[in-house]
């Protein structure tokens, strides 16, 4: 489908990102009786973004974490729902209405050393974008630009001409920023950042985000199974499980008020020192369903210690609010006061 015309409404501008009720079905063959088999892999999720905010989003693997970030990017089309970027729906746009998007949607992987091309250079890397785009009009300005990206991110630009076989696992992420960064985006998905670094360089690739976020206002969905690095650095969380949102709040109404068991059992998992923060145990046994076997009502309930027999197994609960302002919601049909 071609782009939507001009006239298309507009969401509100104080709004950069927003996805509505985004669900994506993945159909696979296979099975006992050669029958197609559907995964549903995110289920009516909804999400806001803001500019210069960091959202967070957090769950266990296979909980449709990636796949929702994904949609967002539109680097995947969704089943049902709808995107919004910068007050125009884009949900059906042609990849070629999009090009001129992917400049302010970019996105940073777990593993960065993987994501990089092993053949190419430094200069190679960051400089793609920019000649897929046409930004630079000579080799000397592509090399100046590289040199500035590679000094925005800490790095000194005579790792110019080093592959990424000859960088630490530090050097590959912020590598891998500064090649987002080349395009000036938006909006860039953090898909897991941090993941395979070390302490420290975990936290100099989180005080960078930071401080890019600050002087040039990106917006970051924020993606992680550690709800303590999720708290740290977004403004506002939401928890996934079982490709549903189960809860979204703010971080400090999670920290010291979350209302779902599956969230509570996540702060449980975080090591508190001091005795008097220390909460109430919520022990989280078992696994989450699998995708292609999804259980009936509450995905939680054959997990949740407060699971009863009806409605918990047998109706879906969806987000509501529990606060009068709304920034509060959880799916849950005895959330914890």
């Amino acid at each position: 489908m071609s782009a939507a015309p001009p006239d298309t409404p507009r969401a509100p501008p104080e709004e950069l990102l927003r996805g509505i009720q985004l669900s994506k079905f993945f159909a696979l063959p296979g099975g006992t009786l050669k029958q197609t088999r559907v995964v549903r892999a995110v289920q009516d999720a909804s999400i806001e973004i803001a500019p210069a905010e960091t959202v967070g989003l957090v769950g266990e693997s296979g909980s449709g974490k990636t796949t929702l970030g994904r949609l967002l990017l539109r680097l995947s089309e969704p089943s049902y729902g709808q995107v919004w970027f910068e007050g125009r729906e884009i949900t059906h746009y042609h990849e070629r209405d999009l090009r001129p998007l992917r400049k302010s949607l970019q996105v940073l992987f777990q593993d960065a050393a993987a994501a990089l091309d092993e053949r190419w250079t430094v200069e190679q890397i960051v400089a793609e974008p920019l000649l897929i785009h046409g930004l630079a009009r000579s080799a000397a300005e592509r090399g100046e630009r590289v040199a500035e990206l590679l000094r925005t991110v800490g790095l000194s630009p005579e790792l110019r001409a080093r592959r990424p076989h000859e960088l630490s696992s530090g050097q590959c992420q912020r590598v891998s920023i500064a090649r987002a960064l080349a395009l000036g985006p938006r909006f860039i998905v953090c898909d897991e950042p941090i993941a395979a670094l070390d302490a420290s360089d975990q936290r100099r690739v989180v005080e960078l985000l930071g401080w890019l976020q600050a002087e040039r206002r990106h917006s970051y969905l924020f993606i992680s199974h550690d709800l303590r690095m999720v708290l740290h650095v977004s403004q506002r969380v939401l928890v996934m499980y079982a490709g549903r949102v189960v809860e979204s709040a703010s971080a400090e109404a999670l920290r010291v008020g979350a209302r779902h068991p599956y969230t509570r059992a996540l702060l449980n998992a975080i090591p508190e020192v001091d005795p008097r923060r220390r909460r109430l145990r919520v022990l989280l046994e078992g696994e989450p369903p699998s995708p292609f076997q999804p259980v009936s009502g509450c995905p939680f309930h054959p997990r949740c210690p407060r699971a009863q027999l009806d409605p918990c197994q047998s109706e879906v609960p969806v987000l509501v609010a529990t606060e009068p302002d709304g920034a509060h919601e959880v799916a849950c049909w005895f959330p914890h006061g």
